[in-house]
C-alpha cells in the first residue's frame, strides 16, 4: 500500500507539474504576438493602400489579438495562484497510509528529499481551477473569432499577399490558434487528474469540477468551429 500510494503522489504531482507548464506556455507564446502579427500588420497598413476587404481583416486580426491579452492573463493569474497553493502546502511528517484530507499531505520523513512533488501533489490544483471555471467560456469567444479569422485570410488569399509572410502568417504559425489548442490540453491533463485523486483528498470534489468546467468550455469551442465547417461548405 506504502508503494501504490507512493506512486500516486509522484504522478499526480507530474500531472499539476504539466498544468503549470502548460499555462506558463500559453501565456509566453501570446506575448510573442505583439512582435510576430501586430508588427508587420502597422507596418503593412502604414506601409501602402489596403484593400477594404484586407482591411477589415487585418482590424480582425487585431481584435483576436487583443483577446489573446486577456487569455494571457487568464494563464497568467491561474499558473500564479498554482504557485501559491504548491508553496503554502505544509509537509509534515507521518504514516504515508493516511489519506490526504487537508492541505497538509501526510508524508514519512523518508520523502523529505521529494518536498518539493509532494507539495504539488497535495496542493489544491483543482480549487484553483474550479475558481476559474467560469472564465473558460472565454476560450469558446475566442474560437468563434478565430475560425471566422482563418476563414477571412483563406477567402482573402491574394489580396494578402505580402501583408503576413508565411511566419507571421496566423493560418501557418498556429500561435493564434495556441488558445483553442490550450484548451484541449487542459480537459486531457484535468481529466488525469480526475483519475489519479482518490475521493478521500480534499481536493478530489473540486478537481472534477473544474474538469466538468473546462469539458463545458471545450464543448463550446468544438461547436464553434464545427458550426464555422458547416457554413463554409454552405458557401
Amino acid at each position: 500500500r506504502h508503494r501504490n500510494w507512493r506512486e500516486a503522489f509522484v504522478s499526480r504531482a507530474e500531472v499539476v507539474a504539466a498544468l503549470l507548464e502548460t499555462n506558463d506556455d500559453l501565456s509566453l507564446r501570446l506575448r510573442t504576438l505583439d512582435a510576430r502579427i501586430v508588427k508587420p500588420l502597422e507596418i503593412a497598413k502604414s506601409s501602402r493602400p489596403l484593400h477594404p476587404l484586407e482591411a477589415s481583416f487585418v482590424e480582425d486580426v487585431l481584435k483576436l489579438v487583443a483577446e489573446c491579452d486577456g487569455l494571457g492573463n487568464l494563464a497568467d493569474t491561474i499558473a500564479d495562484e498554482l504557485r501559491r497553493q504548491i508553496d503554502k502546502t505544509r509537509i509534515i511528517t507521518d504514516s504515508p497510509d493516511r489519506p490526504v484530507s487537508s492541505s497538509a499531505s501526510c508524508i514519512s520523513s523518508e520523502d523529505d528529499d521529494a518536498a518539493d512533488a509532494h507539495r504539488m501533489a497535495a496542493a489544491a490544483v483543482g480549487r484553483v481551477f474550479a475558481t476559474y471555471g467560469p472564465f473558460f467560456k472565454m476560450f469558446a469567444a475566442y474560437a468563434r473569432s478565430f475560425q471566422a479569422t482563418v476563414q477571412a485570410r483563406a477567402y482573402l488569399a491574394d489580396e494578402l499577399a505580402g501583408v503576413l509572410t508565411e511566419d507571421d502568417d496566423p493560418d501557418v504559425s498556429g500561435t493564434l490558434a495556441a488558445p483553442v489548442d490550450h484548451v484541449r490540453e487542459l480537459d486531457r491533463l484535468l481529466g488525469h487528474l480526475v483519475e489519479l485523486t482518490p475521493s478521500e483528498h480534499f481536493d478530489a470534489d473540486d478537481t472534477r469540477t473544474a474538469w466538468q468546467a473546462i469539458q463545458n468550455a471545450l464543448t463550446h469551442v468544438d461547436q464553434a468551429l464545427q458550426q464555422a465547417v458547416a457554413f463554409k461548405r454552405l458557401v
